[in-house]
């Protein structure tokens, strides 16, 4: 019998994943004050990035300042493609009082966390996280960005309270979506293990939460994805998956190295906000 990939529920013991992009501002709820929506009109309505950002930042610091006193964290790591925008980390600084990092590596924040988890596992591999505009992946020294198609995968904006409308192959598009850009960040490389993150949150039988691509209680998303990669890197392996955020947080942990007791808020700023908190004992 030829190997297969298997999927299992990757959570690091001190990371905590926060639902941050659903908490209420003045204005609405936060993902659509601080995203990339928000963005995009800025933009067009004649803003500068460094107008943008600060726009962003003063919606997104009484978030923080609440969200960091509720879950006590003594300072924020921010990451995600709108924390390049002009001068963010500092905006974000003055706006909260709270000690600010900025990882600089952007929207590939969280590449360096992955390989860190996958070399734990003994087995260095590909880490492919999926934004909800473009796939980040990779593995070694080379790198993948795989866009999203918004033909096939129209983005469904989020409610929470009912799920997104019936459609019976999305789950499939999305899982071949997906598969894509494993099998092109592992060319070469077919049987190295895969981590990936994905947007909004999963239980621990892998049913996906609420994010643009629809998938909130979605069944069909993981077996889809198995047997496409089962079909197209028939070498077999074992699948980690694990939030975009929580991610984040690993990142977070190789680049601020906190103490025990020392609690990080890592906030994910794309599409929409993205949180955890990183707790070490």
């Amino acid at each position: 019998m030829s190997a297969v990939w298997r999927a299992r529920r990757c959570r690091p013991g001190d990371v905590e994943h926060l639902e941050l992009w659903c908490e209420e501002t003045p204005s609405g709820p936060l993902w659509r004050e601080v995203g990339s929506d928000r963005a995009e009109a800025l933009r067009r309505a004649g803003a500068t990035f460094a107008e943008v950002a600060l726009e962003l930042a003063r919606a997104l610091a009484p978030v923080l300042v609440r969200v960091a006193a509720e879950q006590r964290c003594e300072r924020v790591y921010v990451a995600g493609g709108l924390s390049s925008l002009d001068g963010m980390g500092r905006l974000l600084a003055r706006e909260t009082g709270l000690p600010v990092a900025l990882d600089p590596e952007g929207s590939f924040a969280g590449i360096r966390g992955g390989h860190v988890l996958l070399r734990q596992t003994g087995s260095p591999g590909a880490v492919v996280d999926v934004g909800q505009t473009a796939i980040k992946a990779a593995c070694g020294e080379r790198r993948v960005v795989h866009p999203r198609d918004f033909q096939a995968l129209p983005r469904l904006y989020i409610d929470p309270e009912r799920p997104p409308p019936s459609d019976p192959g999305r789950g499939t598009r999305a899982a071949s979506f997906v598969a894509g850009a494993c099998v092109e960040v592992l060319a070469g490389a077919p049987d190295a293990p895969l981590l990936l993150a994905l947007p909004g949150p999963m239980d621990e039988v892998l049913l996906p939460g609420p994010c643009s691509y629809g998938w909130q209680g979605d069944a069909s998303f993981f077996p889809a994805l198995l047997s496409l990669l089962d079909e197209r890197l028939p070498g077999g392996g074992e699948l980690l998956v694990l939030n975009d955020a929580e991610l984040a947080a690993e990142s977070a942990r190789e680049r601020l190295s906190p103490g025990p007791g020392e609690r990080v808020l890592c906030v994910t700023l794309g599409f929409g906000p993205g949180g955890a908190v990183l707790a070490p004992e």
